[in-house]
């Protein structure tokens, strides 16, 4: 059943249609989850040095990169392969976390743990980079637990980038 209801919204009186509560169908089965792209941001130290070891040894390709003044941000690469898309951002300070953040600082980095992409040929993948002198956390293995191969490189400043396929 359809009824208006009045809303109020910043400084505005909004007049929006409204549902009234019925009994939630039961979902329908999912699809399989698809997942085309992914965006990943990374605080670094040294942009231009990341963004370029990016290119070389992934092959992504450089959007846009600069310098910029912003109070935490003095540099910042954008860039793309396929879907997939990084941003690095060279902190003058490192970021310290908000009021939510359920963390010690003496037990963890600050910053993403890891990022990963899922690709067609892991195999490959892990042959292209070992070709291309990058650091393994660990070499291609199965997890029993996703029933994907798996495996993890460092870039140059330390962090994780782990590949999944099948």
């Amino acid at each position: 059943m359809l009824k208006m209801a009045t809303v109020a919204c910043a400084a505005a009186l909004v007049t929006l249609p409204v549902l009234a509560a019925e009994p939630t169908p039961a979902p329908a089965a999912s699809p399989p989850l698809a997942a085309t792209g992914a965006f990943n941001a990374l605080y670094v130290a040294d942009a231009p040095r990341l963004a370029d070891w990016y290119v070389k040894t992934l092959g992504f390709t450089v959007v846009k990169q600069g310098t910029i003044s912003a109070p935490r941000v003095s540099a910042f690469a954008l860039l793309r392969k396929e879907d997939t898309i990084l941003e690095i951002l060279q902190v003058r300070t490192p970021p310290t976390p908000g009021p939510h953040d359920q963390l010690k600082l003496q037990d963890f980095q600050l910053g993403v743990a890891k990022i990963g992409f899922y690709v067609a040929d892991v195999a490959g993948w892990e042959k292209t980079l070992a070709d291309r002198g990058a650091v393994f956390n660990h070499k291609l293995v199965t997890s029993p637990d996703l029933g994907l191969k798996t495996f993890a490189v460092r870039d140059p400043e330390g962090n994780t980038i782990q590949f999944f396929g099948k």
